[in-house]
């Protein structure tokens, strides 16, 4: 669940990384 939980937050950021770099 520990494991499930960071996995979510790490795709999360990444996500919002992603949006952030590509879209002004």
């Amino acid at each position: 669940h520990l494991f499930r939980s960071q996995f979510q937050i790490y795709t999360f950021m990444v996500t919002t990384t992603y949006d952030s770099k590509f879209i002004p």
